[in-house]
């Protein structure tokens, strides 16, 4: 199932359990924020997350096909579980475990995929998942992330250092965010 990035918001949080959901592409900052956002729709019932990289995975399949398969050796606590830097060879283990993830949400984060990329194609069309394509932000979508920001820590600001603000960000969230958190501490 496609997704856009700005419908995410709009999603509760039991639309997320089990399911695999991929963010790809070139914004990085985008697909850390998004991540977040879905980390914290599951902030109270104490869900553990994990961050694991592709090739530790690859390396040791095993670990993560009897965890999903069998329970976890470590915890009761359902987790959400962050595979980063992922591309096809990640598949056939998504493919073994993706029946059996229970209360469980598996975020895989990628790099640009080419259209025939079988991983894109499973984000796209399997039932159990969920893709978002993560494309570079124009100024709009950085002025619209502002607002929000601005709104959400009830800060107000003149047009015109708004403007200054998003000139200085290279229409990068980690940079508004960063910029925020300035405008907290006054």
């Amino acid at each position: 199932m496609l997704l856009k990035s700005q419908e995410l918001i709009l999603k509760k949080k039991n639309f997320f359990n089990e399911k695999i959901i991929l963010l790809y592409g070139e914004n990085q900052d985008l697909i850390q924020d998004l991540n977040q956002q879905i980390i914290s729709l599951f902030l109270n019932e104490k869900k553990t997350t994990k961050n694991v990289f592709e090739e530790d995975l690859i390396k040791n399949p095993e670990d993560i096909i009897n965890y999903y398969l069998n329970g976890s050796l470590f915890d009761d606590n359902k987790n959400i579980s962050i595979i980063k830097n992922c591309s096809d060879k990640i598949l056939e283990i998504i493919n073994k475990i993706k029946n059996n993830i229970n209360d469980d949400i598996i975020i895989l984060n990628s790099e640009i995929l080419l259209k025939n990329s079988k991983l894109r194609q499973f984000g796209e069309y399997d039932k159990l998942a969920i893709c978002i394509p993560c494309y570079q932000e124009t100024k709009f979508d950085i002025k619209k992330f502002l607002s929000q920001q601005l709104q959400i820590n009830n800060i107000q600001l003149l047009d015109s250092q708004s403007e200054t603000i998003i000139a200085s960000s290279s229409l990068k969230r980690s940079k508004i965010k960063e910029v925020i958190e300035k405008l907290n501490l006054y």
